[in-house]
């Protein structure tokens, strides 16, 4: 995601528009100039995904068999600025980065904020994603250099969480500046099967981190040469890492390696219908792409969407 003082800023950078590839796109509509959907969560249970706003707040929730997209919490509601993340439990809770307020709201599928957890820590926050692993969810922030670890037994209560860093990651990690999506640190995030490792991506330099979650050693992935700059949303479908570059509008599919120590690059893949993409989730063997649009704000091509197609 792009923080909300330097979204017009990313306009200098803006690249050709991608080549179109092969199969089957539908688009779902978000009505509202100021969507920006940042980041996307599947319910499969319910087959319902949520999306974002990053520059209002508002919620919108939606389903594969329909074109549009309703809102499901208004902007600003419950003091959001802008939503980043967005992520759906086996309880069909909605977990939301509130990103510039340093929170992470937790919904129940109805809408009733159920619990909020504060982040604390120096700085301006960006909270920016959330990987649910185990009991645990670990949360990235773009502008503070920190990991947290949230416990997900404890939005079970109604109330309020203080939650301090659980790792500072510098020195290892050099947090950047600068305009657009070269000013974005630590962003999408991914959790192994066995909850004992985190790949973390950096979006300003395309650098893939692997987190020990056991001593919280941090160590930079072996890409082999892939670039990844521009790294927005992660997901991991079995082993196999997909990384959306928001400004080069790509979605590249890796194979993870042994101990998740390597990636290897399998697919590129481009559509003519992306805009910007920042994040991506699977549902009923679709790949779901959230268009941002952060590259051309304020003067987005209308309306907003997000697009599925078949998982590469």
């Amino acid at each position: 995601m792009i923080g909300r003082l330097t979204l017009g800023l990313a306009l200098a950078l803006a690249l050709p528009a991608a080549a179109a590839a092969g199969g089957e796109l539908r688009t779902h509509e978000l009505a509202d100039p100021n969507a920006y959907p940042e980041s996307i969560g599947v319910d499969a249970r319910t087959g319902a995904f949520f999306t974002g706003s990053v520059v209002d707040g508002a919620v919108y929730r939606g389903t594969l068999s329909f074109s549009h997209a309703e809102l499901f919490l208004q902007a600003g509601s419950d003091g959001r600025s802008g939503v980043a993340g967005v992520k759906v439990d086996g309880r069909s809770r909605v977990w939301l980065a509130d990103a510039y307020n340093g929170r992470v709201l937790v919904y129940s599928e109805s809408g009733s904020l159920l619990h909020t957890f504060v982040l604390t820590g120096t700085g301006s926050p960006t909270v920016n994603d959330l990987a649910f692993s185990h009991g645990r969810v670990f949360v990235t922030d773009s502008a503070r250099p920190f990991l947290y670890e949230l416990r997900e037994a404890a939005a079970d209560e109604p109330g309020t969480t203080t939650v301090a860093p659980w790792i500072s990651v510098e020195p290892t990690i050099d947090y950047k500046t600068g305009a657009g999506p070269l000013g974005v640190n630590l962003n999408g995030i991914v959790a192994s099967p066995d909850g004992k490792t985190l790949l973390v991506v950096q979006t300003s330099t395309g650098i893939l981190w692997r987190v020990d979650v056991a001593n919280r050693e941090i160590t930079e992935v072996d890409t082999g040469g892939a670039d990844l700059q521009f790294g927005d949303g992660l997901m991991r479908v079995g082993e196999s890492l997909y990384v959306a570059r928001n400004l080069p509008n790509q979605i590249v599919k890796l194979r993870i390696g042994r101990d998740w120590r390597s990636v290897e690059i399998e697919s590129t893949t481009t559509n003519a219908a992306f805009a910007f993409p920042t994040a991506l989730a699977t549902l009923d063997g679709r790949l779901l792409v959230t268009n941002a649009q952060l590259n051309v704000a304020p003067n987005p091509q209308l309306p907003f969407t997000v697009v599925d197609l078949p998982l590469p």
